[in-house]
Formats: structure tokens, C-alpha cells, sequence
């Protein structure tokens, strides 16, 4: 190794990690919002092609979680503690592989109706990721520490939210529906909405870690 490419691998390659966590976020977001447009899909064709986007999607964050791992595995330096890079890469993707569950779910169930919980949960959801979206791409400079702490909380308003809709939505999936195999298939498709919000809280989470060791 020559002695420039020596320096190079010391000093923290700022721009790279928070361009790839930022370009994931983005991704999530398209997920998210084509996730909400698979709750009104009327055909099942359009589901179809609803799911294959958000499978490419999934496919194309742990391909940036990949290159997250492997440049941790070549820097000696980060601009955070790899900790930190390596929980919040883990945790971005966690949220893509739960929509992607959910997405498979709705096709391989056949599910062709949601009560309208499902919807509320779903906005939540896109709400929540775009709170992330506003504060994943200011990481890189914490002088918008304010903005990002807000964007935070915001998301941990969403949570807050989305447990009480998933709550209710429960009630009234066993209240209302006679059939068990079709309760089983609603109540996983929702869990999975609900886990991935409360994903969101955990980046979100780690993103107030960060702001607090940082700024």
C-alpha cells in the first residue's frame, strides 16, 4: 500500500457514509409511499407491480447497507463511532426488509381489502420516513443540530400514533372478522406496518445518540 492510499484509509470519509444513508433514506420513502398506493391497488396487477417496486427497493438498500459494512471494514477512521454507523445501517435496512414483508404478504395472502386502520397505519409509516428523510441527510453538519432533533421527535410523535392505531386495529380485526385464517393474515400484514414504524423510532433514536455525542 502506498503511503497516500495510507493517509487515505485514516482520515473519515465523511461523504460517503452519510451519502449512503442518505441515499437509502430516500429509497425507503419511494418504498413507503408505493407501500401506501399497494393498500388501494384495485387490481391484481397493479399489486404486482406495486410489490416488484418495493422488492427492487429492498434489493437496492442491502446493497447500500453492503457498501455501509464493507468501507467500515476498510477505514480505519469514521466521522461517528462505527458503532454508531453500523446500528444505523442495520436499523435503515430493518425498515425496507419489514415493507418488503409486508409487500410479499399482501400477494402471497391474496389479501384484496383492508379496513381502513391499515391506511392510517400506512400514512404513519410515510410520515414517519419522511421525518428520517429531513434528518438523515443533515448528519453530515451538525449545525442543523435543532432541525434534526425536531425531525426526531417528530418521529417518535409517529410511533406514538401508529401504537394507537395498531391497537385499535386489532380490536376491530377480532371484533369484526369471523374468519380465523383471514384474521391471521390481516393481523400479520399490520404487525409487520407497526414494527417497521417502530423502526423508525429506533434509527431515530440513534440519530438523537449521535446529535448528543457530536454536537
Amino acid at each position: 500500500m502506498g503511503f497516500s492510499n495510507f493517509v487515505r484509509k485514516l482520515l473519515p470519509q465523511e461523504n460517503q457514509y452519510f451519502r449512503l444513508f442518505t441515499s437509502n433514506i430516500a429509497n425507503i420513502q419511494e418504498a413507503a409511499a408505493d407501500l401506501r398506493k399497494l393498500l388501494d391497488a384495485k387490481t391484481t396487477a397493479d399489486r404486482k407491480i406495486l410489490v416488484a417496486r418495493i422488492e427492487d427497493a429492498e434489493h437496492r438498500g442491502d446493497q447500500i447497507t453492503h457498501d455501509i459494512f464493507a468501507d467500515l471494514s476498510r477505514t480505519f477512521v469514521t466521522p461517528i463511532d462505527r458503532e454508531d454507523i453500523h446500528s444505523l445501517a442495520a436499523e435503515i435496512d430493518d425498515i425496507l426488509d419489514l415493507m418488503e414483508d409486508v409487500a410479499i404478504r399482501v400477494i402471497l395472502y391474496e389479501v384484496t381489502e383492508f379496513p381502513p386502520e391499515f391506511r392510517d397505519l400506512s400514512d404513519t409509516l410515510l410520515h414517519a420516513v419522511e421525518d428520517l428523510a429531513i434528518a438523515v441527510p443533515l448528519l453530515g453538519n451538525m449545525k442543523n443540530m435543532d432541525t434534526i432533533l425536531r425531525a426526531c421527535e417528530h418521529v417518535n410523535t409517529c410511533e406514538n400514533a401508529g401504537d394507537d392505531i395498531y391497537h385499535n386495529a386489532i380490536a376491530r380485526l377480532f371484533k369484526d372478522v369471523k374468519d380465523p385464517i383471514e384474521l391471521i393474515k390481516l393481523k400479520e400484514i399490520l404487525s409487520d406496518i407497526e414494527e417497521a414504524i417502530d423502526t423508525c423510532e429506533h434509527v431515530a433514536n440513534l440519530i438523537e445518540g449521535v446529535v448528543v455525542k457530536y454536537a
